[in-house]
């Protein structure tokens, strides 16, 4: 989706299914993620501050 300029849909996406599947994510993972959403532009979609509850260590 990111290739085809879709890129808040696929962050978007991204932490729907890791919220979806209860999936815990460490900060490492958490910070990799934050990083790349804002080099796509779109690092204040709502759903990614709202995985901060998922984080794992």
């Amino acid at each position: 989706m990111a290739q085809n300029a879709e890129e808040e849909l696929a962050v978007d996406d991204l932490c729907h299914v890791i919220e979806y599947f209860d999936l815990s994510i460490s900060r490492i993972q958490y910070e990799k993620l934050t990083e790349l959403a804002g080099q796509l532009g779109v690092a204040d979609i709502p759903q990614l501050i709202d995985l901060e509850s998922s984080l794992g260590d």
